[in-house]
């Protein structure tokens, strides 16, 4: 754990993505009053080289952290993420140079779990054809009887982070009997309070109609559900992805959806997240929204306030929440 004191010289912390006076105002005033606060001008490597050469905190959004930057600022020891997503991070190179990163998933856990919940009850009560069918003058009550129930549900959850949490504590209000798995597994008291259960990957694939993933992308985890993964699942098995479109293999899953095998999916993220055509969103099994699920009227609030701790604790010596797992070896 990395602090400052007065003693030593002025704490120097870099936005290194350009920010508006409002939200430069903002950090500055939850800081320590001897706490160096620069903001970059632009997205430039000229203007960045301008600021961090002697910077100790980095505060990132889409910036790449990698050896090129870091060479940029050695002496960087801290480095806090903007968002929830680090995909964009060289972990090994923040382990190999022992600086800790944190990022603000927290911040965004509430809207994304609802969001979760949200395509996962669409899909289940088949609400978008009935509604498309009434758009249309008819009135079939008869034919749309639902794929199940949340309250008689196997859901899966895959990365148990905060987000994750937060899906599993929802569920719980509807019944549902919720499996998790991830890289490190939680404590059996966290395990209890929100009615959950450890489970290896294939037993949870196995076990599990609806799966929703909220694991961070890495190396390890790129494409970690593909052909045989999902041919693990049962048949009708629902398949929902609010983290990173990276986690999936985009093609399998659409061989699955297109065979029968799965019965649907719900997909905030993809793999190109641009305008264009994907054969995904003409299948109508599938729900795909534009990367919105964290977007509420107060996330970017609560989001800023997160950091604005984190920074704060860091100045004055205190624990910081949301490192990366990691970095901290465990969930």
């Amino acid at each position: 754990m990395q602090t400052f004191s007065p003693t030593h010289r002025d704490l120097k912390i870099v936005l290194t993505d350009p920010t508006n006076q409002e939200r430069f105002d903002r950090i500055r005033a939850g800081l320590p009053a001897q706490v160096r606060l620069v903001a970059v001008a632009d997205t430039s490597d000229k203007e960045l080289a301008k600021h961090v050469g002697d910077a100790d905190v980095l505060v990132v959004g889409r910036r790449s952290v990698d050896d090129r930057l870091l060479d940029m600022a050695p002496n960087v020891r801290y480095i806090q993420k903007s968002n929830a997503g680090y995909d964009n991070v060289d972990v090994g190179a923040l382990k190999r140079r022992g600086i800790i990163m944190a990022n603000n998933a927290g911040a965004n856990a509430p809207p994304v779990a609802e969001h979760t919940l949200m395509l996962m009850l669409t899909l289940l009560k088949r609400l978008m054809p009935a509604v498309e069918e009434t758009r249309t003058g008819r009135w079939p009550r008869g034919e749309f009887s639902g794929n199940g129930d949340l309250d008689s549900a196997n859901v899966g959850i895959i990365g148990f982070g905060s987000i994750g949490q937060a899906v599993a504590a929802r569920l719980h209000g509807f019944g549902a009997i919720t499996r998790y798995y991830s890289r490190h597994r939680a404590a059996a008291e966290r395990e209890e309070q929100l009615h959950v259960s450890y489970a290896p990957l294939p037993e949870l694939l196995s076990a599990s109609n609806i799966v929703t993933l909220h694991a961070s992308l890495n190396a390890q985890s790129s494409r970690m559900l593909g052909e045989t993964e999902f041919t693990m699942m049962p048949r009708g098995a629902i398949v929902i992805n609010t983290a990173r479109g990276g986690l999936l293999d985009e093609a399998a899953l659409l061989r699955a959806l297109q065979s029968g095998h799965l019965g649907g999916a719900g997909l905030d993220v993809i793999d190109q997240e641009a305008p264009g055509d994907n054969p995904l969103y003409h299948l109508p099994h599938v729900l795909v929204t534009p990367h919105s699920g964290a977007s509420s009227r107060i996330a970017p609030a609560r989001s800023l306030q997160v950091l604005i701790q984190n920074l704060a604790a860091y100045a004055e010596g205190r624990p910081l929440v949301g490192i990366i797992s990691e970095l901290r070896g465990g969930d």
